[in-house]
């Protein structure tokens, strides 16, 4: 007996495997866009808190971010100061025209996650106000 070959053209790739493996992708870049803004882009929360700007510095061998602290205090040394970051320069030139002993409400954005170029924090200042003075405070010395 003799072997027959059958001569089978070579099969293509279907067009639904082709319409399939791209609206994967699509899905995939989608969902990856949309996780993308809400981690790094949209503000998680927003707020204020209120004390006295303690340090106000530009920092970053590539990227240059404006990183502060605020205190609830004057004179003695606050143990746990609160942490932000700037992104606006006209911002960080107002709270560096601000004298250490005014008191100040400072609006901020909170992100989930910190991005690497835009500052050290999750929290970015984007509304200064100054306060009145604050009276009947006790402002205690430390011996």
């Amino acid at each position: 007996m003799q072997d027959i070959e059958l001569n089978q053209p070579e099969l293509a790739v279907p067009k639904k495997k082709k319409k399939w493996k791209l609206k994967f992708f699509l899905i995939f870049f989608l969902v990856i866009g949309f996780a993308f803004y809400f981690c790094f882009l949209r503000p998680y929360s927003s707020g204020f808190r209120e004390g006295y700007v303690t340090k106000l510095s530009k920092k970053g061998f590539v990227f240059k971010t404006w990183e502060g602290e605020l205190s609830k205090t004057v004179i003695s040394p606050d143990p746990n100061p609160w942490k932000y970051s700037v992104a606006s320069s006209a911002i960080a030139d107002s709270l560096n025209n601000i004298d250490q002993r005014v008191y100040v409400k400072l609006h901020y954005n909170e992100y989930i996650f910190q991005i690497f170029f835009k500052g050290d924090t999750k929290y970015f200042i984007d509304k200064i106000q100054k306060m009145p003075a604050m009276q009947n405070q006790e402002i205690i010395i430390p011996r």
